[in-house]
């Protein structure tokens, strides 16, 4: 990204191919790695859960409101 950041300031951007390849290639990396944190905190909790070491109240996650749980 710093390479593309170098490249627009200097006019040549629009001419580079492969700052622009990296560009379109990275885009799709936050949402992964937004959707990866999501299945390891939910994967990681779900266990303890299903074996009755842990009550379903306390497993709730107090950051997750009803309305994001009834949207997803």
């Amino acid at each position: 990204m710093v390479l593309a950041c170098c490249s627009l300031w200097r006019g040549t951007l629009y001419q580079a191919r492969a700052p622009l390849w990296m560009i379109m290639l990275a885009f799709p990396f936050p949402y992964i790695a937004t959707t990866a944190g999501w299945i390891t905190a939910e994967v990681g909790r779900q266990p303890w859960l299903i074996y009755g070491l842990v009550r379903t109240a306390a497993g709730v996650s107090p950051q997750v409101s009803a309305g994001n749980a009834l949207f997803t």
